[in-house]
């Protein structure tokens, strides 16, 4: 038995990762979470103008890596 993340797209599903454990997997759901709410970061670029930086991009561990 595997526990297992997916994401819904436009009414498709997306097998994000498979996990030997249920607790495993809570695990990737909270780092999931955990990166999601990280702030994103403003720098002042001079002359009134800022830039915007987000950090959208996580890498889904493998089981072994949990």
């Amino acid at each position: 038995l595997t526990h297992q993340i997916y994401v819904l797209i436009n009414g498709r599903e997306y097998l994000l990762g498979r996990y030997s454990t249920k607790e495993k997997a809570i695990a990737v759901l909270d780092m999931i979470e955990k990166k999601y709410l990280e702030p994103s970061y403003i720098n002042d670029v001079g002359g009134g103008e800022y830039a915007k930086y987000e950090r959208v991009v996580f890498q889904i561990p493998g089981d072994d890596e949990v």
